[in-house]
């Protein structure tokens, strides 16, 4: 048995999902009983162009957290 891949060294990427939160989303954060660690819902609506994030609250539901437009 043979595995074999194309892989060419590391992918390079730009480290964005590394960064550290800002203060404001912290304190955000902090204010609506979220931790930083919870997981997440995106939920995306074409028509009304409008992208939610949704972040698991200490009470264990999902609460709002971002609308973008």
């Amino acid at each position: 048995m043979a595995l074999a891949g194309c892989g060419g060294g590391t992918p390079v990427t730009s480290g964005r999902h590394m960064q550290p939160l800002s203060e404001r989303m912290l304190a955000t954060l902090k204010a609506k009983n979220m931790n930083k660690e919870s997981p997440i819902l995106v939920r995306v609506f074409k028509e009304e162009a409008e992208l939610e994030v949704w972040k698991q609250d200490d009470s264990g539901r999902f609460a709002l957290l971002r609308t973008y437009p």
